[in-house]
């Protein structure tokens, strides 16, 4: 499985990967929404973790590009 982790904070994204990385997971780092959005429209990703708090409207725009089909619990 390949995952795409965006993250702008440099340590807590190497954090996420490396766990990943020990489940034997695929992962690539995009370290601003732009970079991420970019990764993502690719098509290469079967998961996608998006840093939802992040500056530059990355949620918003993954949100608009896939809809909101996520597992994240709303409320």
């Amino acid at each position: 499985m390949q995952i795409l982790v965006v993250e702008d904070e440099p340590r807590l994204a190497e954090a996420i990967a490396q766990i990943l990385k020990e489940k034997k997971y695929m992962v690539d780092i995009a370290n601003d929404g732009r970079d991420g959005f970019d990764l993502a429209v690719s098509g290469a990703y079967d998961c996608i973790i998006p840093d939802v708090n992040h500056g530059d409207s990355t949620a918003i725009a993954f949100e608009k590009l896939f809809g909101n089909h996520s597992s994240r619990p709303h409320g």
